[in-house]
């Protein structure tokens, strides 16, 4: 959601909860090569990173492509990054688990950069 008095987009990653944090990203399935690029503004109020992945929209593929990709890099488990929304759509959130609050906060602050190391 936009902040109506800024007219800024809400950020690409937000903390959820004590232990928890969303990532919102935007998907292209079959590219080239595999990568996570620099939250855009998707038109709606959101930022969101962008995310490619080799795999095809097909039988869950690109959506556990995205998730492996995302805990790759973020140096955690797999098994901790879920597709929570948009599981059919190119816009997606990510749920994130952390083990804690401070885990959590060091979740969100490595998702933080990673669009600016593309």
């Amino acid at each position: 959601m936009s902040d109506d008095m800024t007219g800024m987009a809400a950020p690409a990653v937000e903390r959820e909860g004590p232990a928890n944090v969303s990532i919102f990203v935007k998907v292209q399935p079959k590219a080239r090569k595999a990568a996570i690029e620099a939250a855009r503004d998707d038109g709606h109020g959101r930022m969101r990173l962008q995310v490619k992945v080799t795999a095809a929209p097909e039988d869950g593929k690109a959506n556990a492509a995205v998730e492996r990709l995302v805990a790759e890099a973020l140096g955690i488990a797999r098994n901790r990054v879920r597709v929570v929304q948009g599981v059919t759509d190119r816009a997606k959130r990510l749920g994130i688990e952390g083990e804690g609050f401070a885990d959590a906060e060091d979740i969100a602050a490595r998702a933080r950069g990673l669009g600016a190391r593309a």
